[in-house]
């Protein structure tokens, strides 16, 4: 070989080390494994929260071609772009002049046809539409007019307060490239995070990380108001409602994810039973009437029907009859309590979505789901009504109004009425149904799209999801993408 061959080897073997070195590959600053293996590292985020994260290989950690370029385009096919710089859509864009936001850099590579939209660092709190045919990159150490190129890719972040932080819609061949994206922190109520979204789209991702929080929780069911209302019939047992049915799972559609439905609604509780009945007592002792016989001139006769004239009293006719309490109506049994509603299920986090006639390609960084929303817990059944108090019949008093000489009445005590038990109460509702707990995803399809993951690191298959609600409300699954 010759020497000037040894020369020239030797110099891009130093180049080489220098990129390594001055790009900032050291340890901590990019999460690589051993050359020629992927690893696999658990970022815990929130407390009791796994996160799954996909890490990259050492050899896409390097500088493409090796000597501390990334294949940039030129600088006239490009658009620059600097927190702090200009809103001017007309002027901004080159390395002196950079536009300030990533929408208005967007407008302005729309507008001359650009082949990349270039990102200093700092945090830009913006949803970003990614047009076709642009590659949009960070991982750029700024200083005035020069921009140097590194291989890391965490001085850039997209970080909207929003729950999808990049769609690509339509585009082809359009790249994502040493960024960080990450959507907002905690989704709303029902509300699904995803880091990416391509639809329909030819689109490439290189050494970004990408991350999809915690997504939204489902609501809680409401609890059942008690009815303070008694049973008309007094024929039920006062046996509890039962819980409500768990919520269904959710699915992906071509606009997201459906959340699974509300868990079903407590039955209502039996009416509780009637109070035990006891007769009156009753006594046939009671005179009722009593008066003495007379003839057609209105004198009193003996029993031969002969006048009396002495002021005897003569024949007195007396008559008896049963006399009881009054009666009195059974005391029911309280009203069922009402079943409570079913909780809502939670929503889905998803690093990365690919949707319909999607291309995807995945190499280096990491793709991060922080978690699904949890199920909402079924709502309280109300207790059942109490049962109605006992009830005594009134007692009933013998006649005495008639004669002494007549036959009088052995007792004037009163009789007893009828009376009952209380009722028995009635039983409570069942609690709502659970919600489904939200899936948690690193990449999921949709649609027919395709994925390609460009690397021979492994991928860590989570065994715990997001929780669902109480009673009974199902997990949600928790892998690297769905089945």
């Amino acid at each position: 070989m010759h020497v000037t061959a040894w020369v020239l080897l030797a110099a891009v073997a130093v180049t080489i080390a220098a990129c390594s070195w001055v790009l900032g590959l050291k340890d901590g600053d990019f999460p690589i494994s051993d050359a020629g293996g992927g690893d696999v590292v658990t970022d815990v985020g929130i407390p009791g929260d796994e996160r799954p994260v996909l890490m990259p290989d050492a050899s896409t950690a390097v500088c493409d071609g090796g000597v501390g370029v990334r294949n940039l385009v030129d600088d006239t096919d490009a658009v620059f772009v600097l927190q702090g710089g200009s809103m001017i859509v007309g002027s901004c864009g080159s390395k002196g002049d950079p536009c300030g936001t990533i929408a208005v850099g967007i407008t302005v590579a729309n507008g001359s046809r650009a082949k990349a939209i270039y990102i200093g660092p700092g945090v830009y709190p913006e949803t970003v539409s990614l047009p076709s045919g642009v590659a949009m990159e960070g991982g750029f150490a700024v200083n005035g007019a020069t921009w140097t190129p590194a291989c890391e890719n965490l001085s850039t972040t997209i970080a909207p307060d929003a729950g999808v932080a990049v769609t690509v819609q339509g585009a082809l061949n359009a790249a994502i490239r040493f960024l960080t994206v990450e959507t907002k922190s905690h989704g709303d109520v029902g509300e699904s995070l995803f880091g990416i979204v391509a639809t329909d789209s030819a689109l490439t991702i290189e050494n970004a990380n990408v991350y999809a929080e915690l997504a939204g929780p489902g609501l809680n069911g409401n609890a059942a108001t008690q009815l303070n209302t008694s049973d008309t019939n007094c024929t039920e047992s006062g046996a509890s409602g039962n819980a409500g049915t768990p919520a269904m799972a959710g699915a992906f559609t071509m606009t997201g994810y459906q959340v699974g439905g509300a868990g079903g609604v407590g039955t209502t509780g039996q009416n509780g039973v009637g109070g035990t009945y006891t007769a009156p007592a009753c006594s046939d002792m009671c005179v009722t009437g009593c008066m003495a016989a007379i003839d057609d001139a209105g004198v009193p006769v003996d029993d031969a029907g002969n006048e009396i004239t002495d002021g005897g009293i003569g024949q007195c006719l007396t008559t008896t009859q049963m006399s009881c309490g009054v009666d009195v109506a059974m005391a029911c049994g309280g009203q069922g309590g009402l079943g409570g509603t079913g909780g809502g299920s939670g929503a889905a986090s998803v690093a990365v979505f690919a949707v319909g006639g999607t291309t995807l390609s995945i190499s280096g960084g990491a793709l991060v789901s922080a978690g699904g929303g949890l199920g909402g817990a079924g709502g309280l059944g109300a207790s059942g009504s109490m049962g109605q108090a006992a009830n005594n019949g009134m007692a009933v008093d013998c006649e005495t109004t008639c004669d002494p000489t007549c036959t009088t009445p052995t007792s004037d005590s009163p009789l007893a009425g009828g009376m009952t038990t209380a009722g028995g109460n009635g039983g409570a509702g069942g609690a709502g149904g659970g919600g489904g707990g939200g899936p948690t995803y690193l990449y999921a399809t949709f649609g027919g799209a395709n994925v390609t993951i460009a690397q021979t690191a492994q991928w860590q298959i989570p065994t715990v999801g997001a929780l669902g609600g109480a009673p009974n409300g199902p997990v949600g699954a928790f892998a690297e993408s769905p089945p």
